[in-house]
């Protein structure tokens, strides 16, 4: 399939507010439930030839299939219904559901089945106290509790002897009061915590219902652990995704604003020519707007995030980048009227149905922004930032 059918990761997060855009899931239903791109709508690649042109009215329509990922080709086999359909203009993300979750993209799940999940998941997890104060106990809290255990258990076998019929025997020797035969009670004790059991010494009576007692208990406290170790070192991994993944996005913000600033300079560049006419450069106009919009919302996510150090060596750049944006995009809806033709007034255009919506979503993500870094205790230099975005986003 050529190059000119794929969308990529990013071409895909710009356009997933793209009403021209149909962004279609092709797994299994329960796959589309569980987790699925947001914006994205279910038509399972076995449905596709029954149910396609009930879900997609549109021959025309701009559409983009997903699968699970790279390894999977029923996107390729979407396409090719699709098309066999009548459908003009199909492509397929192949970074697939995988692709995108692993590159940072956000999941949406259906309503009723992420409140079953919830539900279960509870219900899995629902530990009585004391087992969550063991799993909430630190390393050595446990290790302690575990030689206390192997000491106790070793005094009650050492004692055990005084009930009729009980005992631990030694090569068939019942255990009696020296010094030694304590050590040995305290030996199998230990042995037994660590179901090791060499079989030297046996437990008689009574005492056999002990030594399955204590052998549960100290694989009780040994699983603890294993679970313990398994969660920090899960938390260390999923911590440096997070951390990966939110630089990705932060590179992702700087380049959408140049990439906007750039954008909006050369329209301003265009419209100083006599033969502009601003109805043809509108559309473009609108799509670098809401990509705009959509790096402002970026931002705000990332100030609302737990990455605060990392973003407090980098927001005076950010804030410098969303300033520069805010003031050419001003210069360029703000030009003067009086020294050119009434059809060239971007003022006028500005404020007609179709971008005033978008002005109005600057002008509150603005404010919300600067709310943020406002609530950090902002430096003098910040604040000059603040005060600018304050201004330049009363459109």
């Amino acid at each position: 399939m050529g190059e000119q059918a794929r969308v990529t990761h990013h071409e895909l997060l710009q356009r997933l507010q793209d009403p021209w855009l149909s962004l279609v899931d092709v797994l299994p239903e329960e796959s589309y439930a569980e987790a699925h791109i947001p914006g994205a709508i279910s038509l399972p690649l076995r449905k596709i030839r029954e149910n396609g042109r009930n879900v997609l009215r549109d021959l025309n329509r701009e559409i983009v299939v997903y699968c699970s990922g790279p390894a999977s080709n029923l996107s390729e086999e979407a396409v090719a219904l699709l098309k066999e359909l009548g459908y003009r203009n199909v492509r397929r993300f192949e970074g697939g559901l995988r692709g995108w979750k692993e590159s940072g993209g956000a999941l949406e799940q259906q309503a009723g089945a992420k409140a079953a999940g919830t539900g279960q998941k509870r219900r899995q997890i629902g530990l009585s106290p004391r087992l969550q104060l063991l799993e909430r106990s630190s390393f050595v809290t446990l290790l302690f509790a575990w030689l206390g255990m192997v000491l106790l258990f070793g005094l009650i076998y050492e004692l055990g002897r005084i009930i009729p019929g009980s005992g631990l025997k030694e090569n068939g020797r019942l255990l009696g009061h020296s010094f030694h035969d304590f050590l040995t009670a305290m030996y199998f004790s230990f042995v037994t915590a660590t179901s090791v059991g060499f079989g030297d010494v046996v437990p008689v009576g009574s005492l056999r219902l002990l030594a399955i007692m204590e052998s549960g208990l100290a694989l009780l406290l040994f699983g603890v652990i294993v679970t313990k170790l398994v969660n920090n070192r899960q938390e260390d991994l999923l911590e440096e995704i997070h951390q990966i993944a939110f630089e990705d996005r932060l590179s992702r913000v700087r380049t959408n604003l140049h990439f906007v600033l750039m954008e909006l300079q050369q329209i301003e560049g265009e419209s100083r020519h006599k033969a502009f006419a601003p109805e043809r450069v509108m559309p473009r106009l609108e799509s670098a707007i809401m990509v705009f919009v959509g790096e402002l919302k970026s931002i705000h996510d990332l100030l609302q995030g737990p990455h605060e150090t990392t973003l407090d060596t980098t927001i005076e750049s950010m804030l410098a980048g969303l300033a520069a944006n805010l003031r050419q995009l001003r210069d360029l809806l703000d030009r003067d009227s009086e020294n050119s033709d009434s059809t060239d007034s971007f003022a006028a255009l500005a404020f007609n149905a179709i971008l005033s919506p978008h002005l109005k979503s600057i002008r509150k993500l603005a404010t919300e922004i600067c709310r943020e870094c406002a609530s950090r205790q902002p430096t003098q230099a910040l604040k000059y930032w603040l005060d600018e975005i304050q201004s330049l986003a009363q459109f």
